[in-house]
């Protein structure tokens, strides 16, 4: 008992006592910030993810306007002004499609 009493009352003793506070301190800062870092790329991930499949669904649904559209040109040959304006009021676009600035049409000359 005396023995350890002596070692701890030596100089040196308290500094390595310091130096491995310190190595536990940083090693347990360390762990801390790498899950910390690991939980900030899955949750980038994710978002990123989410954001992704948001903009195919949108795109998917512009695509099917658009087939709407052929459709329209199919199924009659010469489609006047007034056709299109009937059929793009029928589409609801400000209600259904609410990212369509416009739709429209030109006629080849």
């Amino acid at each position: 008992m005396k023995y350890l009493i002596s070692i701890l009352h030596k100089k040196h003793t308290a500094w390595v006592i310091l130096l491995i506070s310190f190595l536990l301190t940083y090693i347990a800062w360390e762990i801390s910030h790498i899950s910390i870092e690991n939980k900030l790329k899955e949750r980038f991930y994710f978002q990123s993810q989410d954001i992704t499949k948001a903009i195919e669904k949108r795109m998917l649904e512009y695509e099917i306007v658009l087939r709407a559209g052929i459709g329209l040109f199919k199924s009659k040959k010469d489609v006047s002004r007034n056709d299109w304006k009937v059929f793009t009021n029928e589409l609801k676009l400000d209600k259904y499609f609410p990212g369509i600035q416009g739709l429209g049409f030109s006629k080849f000359i």
